[in-house]
């Protein structure tokens, strides 16, 4: 298989969702994972705005680094509430005080 940090995908519209999917690939299929190249395309499907992505990376702080980063994953998940509100979604913003009690112990959301 082909190293992803090694393609050049430019970061443009319609190619966000396969950078998303090109990261969950590297976390959840490869053994071991690979985080550091998850964590470079679902920055850069984030930077095209990608709110999966940015859920993705804030369960990757708070669930798979070791020690975890819950700053980082706060920061990543506010961002994708933000932008899921900038685009008219409404949906309610769980807590992020639920899912400090939660990070490090496995139970954290799964992966969008």
């Amino acid at each position: 298989m082909r190293r992803a940090t090694g393609m050049s995908v430019p970061p443009t519209p319609g190619n966000d969702m396969a950078m998303n999917n090109l990261g969950r690939q590297y976390a959840d299929f490869m053994q071991p994972a690979d985080l550091d190249a998850a964590r470079h395309w679902w920055e850069r499907a984030a930077d095209a705005g990608n709110s999966n992505a940015m859920f993705n990376l804030g369960h990757l702080h708070a669930e798979l680094m070791q020690p975890p980063d819950l700053d980082g994953a706060r920061h990543w998940w506010e961002r994708a509430a933000d932008t899921e509100a900038q685009r008219g979604h409404v949906q309610p913003r769980v807590p992020v005080r639920e899912f400090d009690s939660a990070a490090g112990s496995g139970r954290g959301p799964p992966l969008a």
